[in-house]
């Protein structure tokens, strides 16, 4: 059956729905068949009252960015250290993300671009000097052959 409150379907034998506490149309507990009836013993329960938990007590998790991880915050931390172009976009990518994951990610974000920004400056310095080694040892070297065959 549905209830009648919220709309969603309960079990047919359900006294109040699971999902928002109304009473359903059950029909009150079946007529004693004598089992509790006897001074000795008391039916299990007996004593307490149920009452039904407060409407939204059982709520569905939402499927919004607040319970998901910020994949793009690591992908641009690693990516830093081999490609620093991706890991500048990707860290941005997982910066702006990381608002709507409710932080998380923001500090793997920036550290992805620092991260991305040094070996890009490392690796700057270290081509400039080999590209500039390199020239001067084929310079020498066609001299030298040019020399050779004069």
């Amino acid at each position: 059956m549905y209830c009648r409150n919220c709309g969603k379907q309960i079990d047919d034998a359900a006294a109040f729905c699971p999902y928002c506490g109304a009473k359903t149309d059950v029909a009150e507990a079946p007529a004693s068949d004598g089992f509790f009836d006897s001074p000795s013993q008391s039916a299990p329960g007996e004593g307490y009252t149920y009452s039904p938990p407060p409407a939204g007590y059982y709520q569905q998790p939402s499927s919004g960015y607040e319970e998901q991880s910020n994949g793009m915050a690591l992908a641009g931390f690693i990516c830093a250290f081999f490609i620093p172009v991706l890991g500048w976009v990707f860290g941005g990518l997982g910066l702006s993300r990381s608002k709507k994951c409710g932080g998380k990610g923001k500090e793997l974000s920036i550290a992805a671009i620092v991260v991305a920004t040094v070996m890009w400056l490392v690796s700057t310095i270290v081509y400039i000097n080999v590209y500039e080694r390199l020239l001067d040892e084929l310079m020498s070297y066609m001299m030298i052959g040019a020399g050779g065959l004069l």
